[in-house]
C-alpha cells in the first residue's frame, strides 16, 4: 500500500532574523529609526530629540527639530544658544562655537565654500578638537531650476534653503553622504548650514549643482 508521510513546516523562532507569527521584529528585521528589537522580538522605541518627551540631557523637546521656536534642533532652550545673524553674499558667513550646542561663540569669518576635513583637529586653535559646532549663512544667486544639494559630514549636519530643510543628517556618524533636491526660482536664495562634531574625526562639505 502507499506510504503517507507528514511534512513538518517550521514556523521559525525569535532570534532567527526573520519576522514570524506575532513577532514585531527579529534582529535587524522590522527595526526602524530610533528603535531596537528586544530579546522577545518586540519593538522598543528609543528616546530621541524631537519625540516630544524631555530625555537625558535635553532642556526641552517640542516634538520637532526646528530652530527658532524656543526649543532648538538639539533640544536646548534657544535662549542659551548664540545666533549667527550675519549673512555672506555669494559666500558664507561662518560662526564657530566651542560647544556642540551653538554656545560659546569663538570665531567668525567669511568663507567662500564649505569644504573642510579637520581630521582630529578643529577649525581654530581657540576651539577644542571635540564637541564643537558651526553655522554658515550665505545669500547666493541662482538660475531658475532644480538643484541637487550634496553634503558629506562627520558628525551631524542640516542644510536649509530659504528656511526649508533639504538635507537632515543630524546624528553622530562617520563620514556620510546625503543628497536632497529643491526647485529654485531665478535670483537670490539663503543657504544655511548647521553642523556639530561629537568625537573622533571631523569633516564638513556642501556642494550644489543644477540638474
Amino acid at each position: 500500500s502507499a506510504t503517507c508521510t507528514t511534512e513538518v513546516v517550521s514556523g521559525g523562532s525569535c532570534g532567527d532574523g526573520v519576522i514570524n507569527g506575532s513577532e514585531e521584529c527579529d534582529g535587524a528585521a522590522g527595526v526602524g529609526a530610533n528603535q531596537e528589537c528586544s530579546t522577545s522580538c518586540t519593538l522598543i522605541n528609543l528616546p530621541y530629540c524631537g519625540d516630544g518627551i524631555v530625555n537625558g540631557n535635553e532642556q526641552c523637546d517640542d516634538g520637532n527639530t526646528n530652530n527658532g521656536d524656543g526649543c532648538s534642533a538639539q533640544c536646548l532652550t534657544e535662549s542659551s544658544a548664540e545666533p549667527c545673524t550675519q549673512t555672506g553674499t555669494n559666500a558664507f558667513y561662518a560662526c564657530y562655537y566651542d560647544n556642540m550646542d551653538f554656545t560659546n561663540l569663538s570665531v567668525t569669518r567669511t568663507e567662500p565654500r564649505i569644504n573642510f576635513n579637520w581630521l582630529g583637529g578643529s577649525p581654530h586653535s581657540s576651539i577644542h578638537s571635540q564637541t564643537f559646532s558651526a553655522k554658515w549663512r550665505g545669500n547666493f544667486n541662482f538660475e531658475g531650476g532644480t538643484y541637487k544639494f550634496t553634503s558629506t559630514t562627520d558628525d551631524g549636519m542640516r542644510v536649509m534653503v530659504d528656511g526649508q530643510v533639504v538635507i537632515d543628517g543630524w546624528r553622530n556618524q562617520s563620514p556620510t553622504v546625503y543628497e536632497g533636491s529643491v526647485v529654485l526660482t531665478p535670483g537670490i536664495h539663503l543657504i544655511e548650514v548647521d553642523y556639530y562634531e561629537f568625537s573622533g574625526q571631523a569633516s564638513a562639505n556642501v556642494v550644489w549643482q543644477k540638474q
